[in-house]
């Protein structure tokens, strides 16, 4: 099981979620304009995404996509202008993450690297039963994520990601505690990133939670409103 989300040469947005045989397909109806900064957040609920075809608007339901205007903090609901396809009636169930996350390429084919320029990213869980985040959160995620996890992580609970019970103890940063659900890199910003490693910011120190640039390098940039 695999997920994945592009952007073509024609700036539209496509995300995949399956594997080479049974996967549920979504692009956005609208192109992103080069030379843009754009924040792009992606959710799932965890709800299963298959096997029955009579439920495939279900499993779609199970997804959202915005953007977040990077200068003032506005977001967008960009699920209602794609459209949903999939591929065969077998669309598999919700499993465990235990892979590779890659950044800016899949794998090491050149053909599939971004064209473009990274700020940051972030990848967290939720707790079981919560509900996805809403706009307030959503924009926080992209516009600052180190505010955003000192106001929605730290001292609450967390979950991993492989597991679907959540830990009583309290997020915080640091070895073996929310690092294991929460990840943030800011490529060039953060405590002890370099031209070759990103540092995860929820515990900077922890070479393991590193983001490894292959073919890729930091540069600065300047984001309107940022």
């Amino acid at each position: 099981m695999f997920s994945q989300i592009e952007i073509n040469t024609n700036g539209r947005i496509f995300f995949n979620y399956g594997d080479d045989y049974n996967v549920l397909q979504w692009g956005s109806a609208n192109s992103l304009i080069a030379g843009n900064w754009y924040g792009l957040h992606v959710d799932f609920n965890g709800g299963s995404t298959g096997v029955r075809s009579s439920d495939i608007n279900r499993y779609y339901s199970h997804f959202q996509f915005k953007l977040v205007n990077l200068s003032n903090g506005s977001v967008k609901d960009i699920t209602s202008v794609g459209s949903w396809s999939h591929v065969n009636s077998s669309y598999g169930t919700t499993q465990d993450v235990g892979s590779y996350f890659y950044v800016g390429s899949y794998v090491t084919n050149t053909a599939n690297r971004f064209k473009g320029q990274i700020a940051s990213t972030v990848v967290t869980t939720l707790i079981t039963g919560q509900s996805l985040s809403d706009d307030t959160e959503v924009a926080m995620i992209l516009r600052n994520p180190i505010k955003w996890m000192t106001t929605y992580k730290i001292g609450n609970p967390w979950r991993k990601p492989n597991e679907n019970t959540d830990y009583s103890s309290n997020f915080a940063m640091g070895s073996a505690t929310g690092e294991r659900g929460t990840k943030i890199w800011l490529m060039g910003d953060g405590t002890n990133d370099s031209s070759s490693n990103i540092a995860s910011q929820v515990s900077s120190s922890n070479s393991v939670q590193y983001l490894q640039l292959n073919s890729a390098s930091t540069t600065s940039v300047s984001i309107p409103g940022l």
